[in-house]
């Protein structure tokens, strides 16, 4: 009974902490990506939250040295990856297509979309087999917005309404129910929105998220451990996206505050430069990190700053395979339309091939075995695309 009693004052702390956070954590709902234009009202004068962010959250390794072979076709020794990037070009690839939120593989040969189709009511994943798309069996009425791996029989995803799911090779099953358990206030506030996923290794797994209700703002961010999910940290900032380098030096992306940091012991909060959203994060080094989202950001491992990207786009995704080589897919004219941008270590610059729909998700296995998924607003059917030399 003591023990009771323990955990009753806890959650009733907890319940205090947040009804001291200001209201609104999301003001368009669990979406987060989709149709997401610059958010005008977030300026500083605006702070709607207390003072004190694959995706697509792929591993670490920022390119898959088993994918991606030096490409050497005049046998001279020397990688011709430059001299042909030139034929390489943006394409939509061919299938029925449900909305598509994010995507992530282990290699060509392997990869996973996730989303949400409209027609039939029920969350989707697609697989790529490197010959052709096929929609994988899974029955639950769930907007998946993240997914993430350590091998094809490994993998998690994420929806929109707290639910965790993953694959172990042959069937996707939902795990143990965790929102009552680990954030009480899920329950009381008429539930949480998981929105990214990444991890150091299969026991060691980030998912981020933050409450839908418009009375209450708050954030948390859970690990996974290789047996059971646990609450690694609750913050008064929505959190949207979750990556890194180690397991001793994770980021996570907030709305309208700090970027936080995990050192291995506590996680602390980092100025990032901007009032915005962050939807995703992807690097190269703890002092090479890049954010993304109404705003580009850039961390040099010491402090962020804000880049020049060029366009206004709400900039849903990043990957890549080093410093000069980051791709980053979003969407612009309220989201009717999508892009895609390119960092070559100096600027960032539209890359061709469009018109491209509203693009939430990048990945590739190499810099010329590049992924896109995303919706066409429209329709609300969805589009996938490859970046890649011609067929």
């Amino acid at each position: 009974m003591r023990g009771h009693w323990v955990i009753v004052a806890a959650q009733a702390a907890i319940v205090a902490f947040v009804v001291l956070i200001a209201i609104g954590c999301v003001s368009h709902g669990a979406d987060h990506r989709h149709n997401a234009p610059v958010d005008d009202d977030a300026s500083p004068d605006d702070d709607d939250s207390s003072p004190d962010d694959d995706d697509n959250d792929d591993d670490f390794s920022p390119v898959d040295d088993e994918a991606s072979p030096v490409d050497d076709d005049d046998n001279d020794g020397n990688d011709d990856d430059d001299n042909d990037d030139d034929d390489f070009a943006w394409t939509p690839m061919s299938g029925d297509f449900p909305s598509l939120s994010a995507v992530w593989g282990t290699s060509h040969f392997d990869v996973f979309a996730v989303g949400y189709d409209y027609s039939a009511s029920a969350a989707a994943v697609m697989h790529y087999d490197g010959a052709s798309w096929a929609r994988m069996g899974l029955q639950m009425n769930r907007e998946l917005d993240a997914v993430w791996g350590t091998s094809p029989s490994d993998v998690f995803a994420v929806a929109d309404i707290w639910s965790i799911l993953h694959y172990g090779g042959a069937t996707w099953s939902v795990m143990p129910d965790i929102g009552a358990r680990l954030v009480p206030l899920c329950a009381l506030n008429g539930g949480c929105s998981l929105t990214s996923l990444w991890g150091a290794s299969n026991s060691d797994v980030y998912t981020v998220g933050f409450s839908i209700s418009p009375f209450a703002t708050f954030g948390f961010i859970l690990r996974y451990d290789g047996s059971g999910w646990s609450l690694a940290d609750l913050s008064p900032y929505c959190v949207s996206a979750v990556w890194g380098t180690s397991a001793s030096d994770v980021f996570a992306g907030t709305r309208r505050g700090p970027i936080l940091h995990f050192d291995g012991l506590s996680w602390q909060s980092m100025t990032s430069g901007t009032e915005y959203y962050v939807f995703g994060i992807w690097g190269t080094s703890p002092s090479d990190v890049f954010a993304v989202g109404n705003e580009t950001l850039h961390y040099d491992g010491s402090s962020w700053s804000i880049m020049d990207t060029g366009e206004l786009p709400t900039v849903s995704s990043i990957w890549g395979t080093a410093h000069s080589d980051v791709f980053a897919v979003g969407c612009i004219a309220g989201g009717e339309f999508g892009t895609v941008l390119h960092y070559d270590g100096t600027s960032w610059t539209a890359m061709n091939g469009g018109p491209f729909p509203c693009l939430s998700g990048v990945w590739g296995s190499s810099s010329g075995d590049v992924f896109a998924v995303g919706i066409d607003v429209n329709t609300v059917d969805g589009a996938i695309y490859h970046y890649g030399p011609p067929d």
